[in-house]
């Protein structure tokens, strides 16, 4: 089910889920399942935090960021009003230029999925001779040693390696191609000087390594056909793939658009502070919402961020507010966007939106959105929906190949010529 990347903000992301789901979440029962999944969820959040600067802040940030001052002041029941551009300079936001992956289903596309296709269904075939060539999927053994010492972790057996995939460190698949199925090859390498592990970082080192087999695509019959999907022909199979690539292709697009719309707006734009009341009131809604997990659980609030997340309630206390900043980068710059352009939600627009969001959410009704989040929070969730529209809509749209084939510009053609032409005369 398809969701609008505003919609996620709103009504996805687990930051925004604990200021606006407790309400669905109290009605829940007690059980282990639903306590694991909402740790885990606490986890990803909080592990957000550490991506922030040394200083606390989330990156945008300047001195006017907001703090947890006031937190114990009088309890505000609904979501303070902001207003995005006292907060954010926008850029350039209109007649953006975002390129995107192809449509085009080649043969690679076509080859690959039929070799997924032969292995979910046990219908490859294992070439026991011959020689490793550069593609080739291969069943592994090595074992790795320095100065004639095996070191930790550098010996297992039957892995699947795609030579060219760059799993391994450099020199290792390289040194595969051309060796002979069955049969021990050594390859010398050296860790790169930034490896992982320090006690090998920069160290030369030898795999002996065995190829067990090579795993091929057999030729595509209808009995194949037949036997691994649900299509009777090789060709009806063949035209099915085609028709699956080019949808995933078209999501795929999509995604690569709207993620160049929000990239370029984010990278083009200053992020000058955050409204304080807000971040208060979504961080007490936070730490509201983990406290009921604890409960939930049967657990001190103190004794679930110390089992759970490794943090005391000081930690948690700190991070909160780092990590609503990092959520709202979003929809601080979306929001200033619609009131850029003086956007607003008619009566229309919040019918057709609740619409969407009831259909796109899996609620009931709307009624049981509604429980769940006010009609604020899903207006102003319309409302960014409706500044994202505005963007794609005065976006321009390039593909892969379009831009690869582009004609030079003729300034672009006299300066190549140019710099030919004094090239030529530096070498005479």
């Amino acid at each position: 089910m398809k969701r609008k990347v505003l919609t996620a903000l709103l009504l996805g992301v687990c930051v925004m889920a604990a200021g606006c789901s407790q309400k669905a979440e109290t009605e829940k029962t007690e059980t282990s399942a639903a306590t694991e999944a909402a740790t885990e969820v606490a986890k990803e959040t909080m592990e957000a935090a550490g991506e922030t600067g040394a200083d606390g802040e989330s990156e945008g940030a300047s001195d006017t960021t907001a703090s947890t001052e006031g937190a114990d002041q009088a309890e505000v029941t609904e979501e303070p009003e902001y207003n995005a551009l006292d907060y954010v300079t926008l850029g350039q936001y209109t007649d953006l230029e975002v390129t995107v992956s192809s449509l085009d289903v080649t043969e690679e596309d076509l080859a690959q999925q039929l070799y997924n296709d032969c292995s979910a269904n046990d219908k490859l075939l294992k070439v026991t001779t011959g020689t490793v060539a550069d593609g080739d999927v291969t069943n592994i053994d090595y074992v790795g040693s320095v100065d004639g010492v095996e070191f930790d972790g550098g010996t297992d057996k039957g892995v699947e390696l795609t030579i060219g995939s760059g799993k391994f460190i450099p020199g290792f698949e390289e040194g595969l191609i051309g060796a002979a199925i069955g049969k021990e090859t050594n390859i010398n390498v050296t860790f790169p000087e930034n490896y992982g592990a320090t006690d090998l970082a920069g160290k030369d080192a030898v795999f002996a390594v065995t190829v067990n087999y090579v795993s091929k695509t057999p030729e595509l019959t209808d009995e194949l056909a037949a036997e691994i999907s649900e299509y009777k022909t090789a060709e009806e199979y063949r035209k099915a793939m085609e028709d699956q690539i080019r949808t995933d292709k078209e999501s795929q697009q999509e995604s690569e658009k709207l993620n160049g719309i929000l990239n370029l707006l984010y990278s083009g734009s200053t992020i000058n502070g955050y409204p304080e009341e807000v971040v208060n009131y979504r961080t007490k809604q936070m730490k509201d919402y983990y406290m009921q997990i604890a409960a939930q659980a049967g657990v001190e609030f103190s004794d679930f961020l110390s089992q759970q997340l490794g943090m005391t309630e000081e930690d948690f206390d700190e991070q909160c507010p780092n990590v609503i900043k990092s959520s709202m980068i979003q929809e601080l710059l979306l929001k200033a966007v619609a009131e850029s352009e003086n956007m607003e939600i008619s009566e229309e627009d919040y019918e057709a939106g609740l619409n969407r969001y009831v259909e796109n959410t899996g609620a009931e009704s709307k009624e049981t959105l509604l429980s769940q989040y006010s009609e604020k929070e899903i207006r102003r969730s319309i409302l960014l929906d409706k500044a994202l529209d505005f963007l794609k809509e005065t976006t321009v749209v390039r593909t892969e190949d379009e831009t690869e084939n582009e004609p030079e510009t003729p300034a672009a053609s006299e300066a190549a010529s140019e710099a030919t032409s004094e090239s030529e005369s530096e070498s005479q």
